[in-house]
């Protein structure tokens, strides 16, 4: 999740600074939150999807890769 936050912000072109003043925390939230040093409150986590422009469950979503091999 933490490289999700970092990975969206980064595509919509916002820095750390910027996404802090939109959700309204710290820029060393948002670090520590993308280097996973500590764990948003769903509070926040909703407040970062708005900013973003996703939803919630999509911020939270992990990518899996299909293994399965064709038969």
């Amino acid at each position: 999740m933490t490289h999700k936050i970092r990975q969206v912000r980064q595509s919509k072109g916002l820095t750390q600074d910027a996404l802090a003043a939109q959700v309204g925390v710290s820029r060393q939230t948002i670090r520590s939150f993308e280097q996973n040093k500590t764990s948003p409150r769903l509070f926040d986590l909703e407040r970062i999807s708005r900013v973003l422009g996703i939803r919630l469950v999509d911020l939270l979503s992990v990518e899996h890769t299909n293994h399965s091999s064709a038969a």
